[in-house]
């Protein structure tokens, strides 16, 4: 878990952003990334983030750039096949410097521009900046996992966009206002969620899963694009065989520089995912552990280490 957040002029006359107020905005997020701070500071915008290293611990600092240092990105997330992605970027003539997952953005937005998105598999909140064009975008992932938030307010009689990771770092700014949004309130004591776009919070929006947002400055335009959705077809025309059930998705998943684990909380898939962990990839040490909801008493327990699996049973202790 990482966190972002940053300021855009939205007019074209590339104003320098309000001292100290990005700085204030990441401040706000030291919970999420309490590794490392980086900023890009640039007439007309101030990208900032906090960072939790996971890949490439000792050169994945951010913001991270193209071999020119043309295209910039701010990213919050994880990219499950950025190994292949990688090799395929390097294929086409493309030049890595680090060893993190971050390093793929700026090099996708080279050879596909907008249409990145369709080649990020993960869970992210991406920012990208391209100096050459002036262009500017946010994603968020597919299932919404990475959370993104933004505004826009007038300062000093001119337009900024403001984003981050969480709403708290947009009112660390010193520009945003905490006015309640009837509207976003309702939606809470309805469906119990946020559907969004619209917050709790006037004004401020999220970004749904599977949008963007595309903005040249002099030329903003703030409406959510959509890059991904849900198909929920007909009764009779469902296609089960795009629906890919197995190891695959806990390999990909198993990349980092940390050892790790996973504990599953229990159903049918926790032995199947275990032993997608256990074939595919370099796990010290994790454990499975599931409750049989029915009894009530019973705890299966499996621990595996280097390859030895042992299973034992357990009497879960409840709290009186």
């Amino acid at each position: 878990m990482c966190g972002i957040a940053g300021m855009i002029d939205l007019s074209s006359a590339k104003r320098q952003a309000p001292r100290g107020a990005v700085q204030r905005m990441t401040d706000a997020l030291l919970h999420r990334g309490p590794d490392e701070e980086g900023f890009l500071d640039q007439p007309g915008l101030h990208l900032g983030m906090r960072r939790l290293s996971i890949v490439g611990l000792a050169d994945g600092q951010q913001p991270i750039s193209n071999e020119n240092k043309s295209v910039w990105t701010v990213f919050n997330g994880e990219f499950f096949d950025h190994l292949e992605v990688r090799q395929d970027l390097e294929a086409r003539g493309h030049t890595f410097r680090t060893h993190t997952d971050t390093e793929i953005i700026p090099h996708l937005w080279e050879d596909h521009g907008p249409e990145l998105w369709k080649h990020l598999r993960g869970q992210f909140a991406v920012c990208v900046w391209d100096s050459r064009s002036h262009e500017f975008v946010l994603g968020r992932d597919r299932a919404g996992i990475a959370p993104l938030y933004y505004t826009t307010q007038l300062i000093d009689g001119a337009p900024w966009l403001l984003f981050a990771s969480e709403m708290k770092a947009l009112f660390a700014s010193g520009f945003v206002r905490a006015e309640a949004n009837h509207a976003g309130l309702s939606h809470i004591f309805t469906f119990f969620a946020q559907p969004g776009p619209a917050t709790v919070f006037k004004d401020i929006f999220q970004l749904l899963p599977g949008r963007y947002l595309h903005i040249k400055p002099g030329h903003a335009d703030l409406t959510q694009r959509t890059y991904w959705e849900v198909n929920y077809p007909d009764q009779g025309h469902e296609d089960y065989g795009s629906i890919r059930i197995g190891a695959f998705p806990t390999r990909a998943w198993g990349f980092a520089d940390y050892p790790f684990g996973s504990d599953f909380s229990g159903g049918d898939t926790w032995a199947s995912t275990g032993a997608g962990y256990g074939l595919n990839t370099k796990a010290i040490r994790y454990t499975l552990r599931t409750l049989d909801v029915f009894d009530g008493d019973l705890v299966l327990e499996a621990t595996y280490d280097r390859g030895n699996t042992n299973f034992k049973h357990n009497k879960p202790r409840f709290l009186e």
